[in-house]
């Protein structure tokens, strides 16, 4: 996808923060594969930055909105982190 494509679809859905894949469209519906940006993220026990991926979550599907009379759905890729500091995931 191109770049400025990609930043008018996460400006368009609201998706600051997030990186944006494959859109896939249905006849009822469109599909939107998001990311997290890792790039900023704390603990939410210590606040630490020092984390590491450790683990994928099962993805998930989210409606998100309506657009034209289709559901627009989020496909989250969701990671798991496990702090270094404080050692809590």
């Amino acid at each position: 996808m191109a770049k400025s494509q990609e930043n008018g679809i996460t400006i368009l859905l609201g998706l600051k923060g997030y990186k944006v894949g494959e859109v896939s469209k249905g006849t009822e519906e469109i599909m939107v594969e998001v990311k997290a940006n890792p790039g900023g993220i704390r603990c939410p026990h210590c606040g630490s930055m020092r984390l590491y991926q450790h683990g994928l979550c099962q993805e998930r599907k989210v409606l998100h909105s309506w657009r034209g009379g289709k559901r627009i759905y989020l496909k989250l890729h969701r990671h798991r982190w496990l702090c270094q500091e404080c050692s809590r995931s």
